[in-house]
């Protein structure tokens, strides 16, 4: 009996994958853990996995929906921002705003910024990045060069010690910048696949059945 039960919940459990229907800007995954309007840079996850549909990323979960964080509703922030003359591409946040995680060209967004003595004022909306004093978009930022002048298509150069967030086709939300050492890395929002880098709505569909 304890084998038949077995074996009913693992077809289950196929077919619920393979039958899974996501919506826009959404794939199947084994363990989704979408960020958020208000948390923009990482998915709040409770204990164990779910299966279901997760947010392509760049895009961020509101409403049931994946939309691009640029396309979140203001929060009181505008007003605010306003009254201390941001510009059109900056938020203002009170010193005691644990949300603000400043990111640039040179050290761009990474899913587990912690925030630590920054003062308030104004800084970039998402998805932009401060250069030279200008929120500009990442895909505006000059490209790092390596040693030898050479990355591939959609690649920049990182040093040891810069900060990196490591995705790939299999873990397209993973932040992983340890033990990567020097070298060309994909540009966000471009993930690893084999020696390249493609969009994740380009990775090869999981399949989760067994034949």
């Amino acid at each position: 009996m304890k084998s038949l039960c077995l074996l009913v919940l693992l077809f289950s459990t196929i077919a619920f994958a393979q039958d899974q229907k996501c919506g826009a800007h959404e794939v199947a995954d084994d363990c989704p853990c979408d960020p958020t309007c208000e948390s923009p840079f990482f998915g709040l996850c409770g204990f164990g996995c779910v299966k279901g549909c997760a947010c392509v990323r760049p895009y961020v979960r509101h409403n049931g929906k994946c939309i691009l964080p640029n396309e979140c509703p203001e929060i009181k922030k505008n007003t605010t921002a306003t009254a201390h003359k941001c510009g059109p591409r900056e938020v203002y946040y009170p010193d005691e705003d644990p949300s603000v995680c400043p990111s640039s060209c040179d050290e761009p967004h990474s899913p587990f910024c912690v925030r630590m003595g920054q003062e308030a004022g104004c800084y970039c909306k998402e998805p932009f990045v401060l250069h030279e004093d200008k929120c500009i978009l990442p895909s505006e930022c000059p490209a790092k060069k390596s040693p030898d002048n050479e990355c591939g298509p959609h690649q920049s150069y990182y040093g040891e010690d810069d900060e990196y967030c490591y995705s790939t086709c299999d873990i397209p939300y993973g932040c992983l910048r340890i033990y990567l050492g020097a070298g060309c890395f994909c540009d966000k929002p471009y993930v690893t696949y084999g020696d390249d880098c493609v969009l994740p709505s380009q990775c090869p569909k999981k399949n989760y059945g067994f034949f």
